[in-house]
């Protein structure tokens, strides 16, 4: 959508990963350098509406 012009650029990394993992992907985060946002979601779901 950014390279159509359509919504600007974000500044965070998305990862999605399978359920069963994200307990370990959420281990490897807690390595992460501050300043760096990272947004994870379970089995492809990767947009939501708050």
């Amino acid at each position: 959508m950014t390279l159509l012009d359509l919504k600007p650029s974000t500044m965070d990394v998305d990862f999605t990963v399978p359920s069963s993992s994200l307990p370990e992907f959420e281990q490897v985060l807690k390595n992460n350098p501050a300043g760096y946002k990272v947004d994870r979601w379970a089995d492809g779901y990767v947009f939501c509406q708050a």
